[in-house]
């Protein structure tokens, strides 16, 4: 198998948060849970709100991933 297909399929496996970022992953994913209240109470229902929501999801997904490739020295990590 060659490097780049490896590095490629590394990205689809799980990454197992550091322990030292553990408590930034709730407080952020608390924030988002509060933007996501906000959102649902201040736009009606739309196909707009529906985007807003999933862009929303997809920005806690990635902010997650960040934060689980960081090693206990803020470093980002390689998958």
């Amino acid at each position: 198998m060659s490097e780049k297909l490896q590095a490629r399929l590394d990205t689809f496996a799980y990454h197992a948060p550091p322990p030292s970022v553990v408590a930034s992953m709730v407080t952020l994913l608390g924030s988002f849970r509060t933007l996501a209240a906000l959102l649902d109470f201040g736009l009606p229902e739309s196909r707009e709100k529906s985007l807003a929501f999933t862009a929303l999801e997809e920005s806690a997904m990635w902010a997650m991933k960040g934060l689980a490739l960081t090693d206990a020295d803020g470093q980002v990590v390689p998958p």
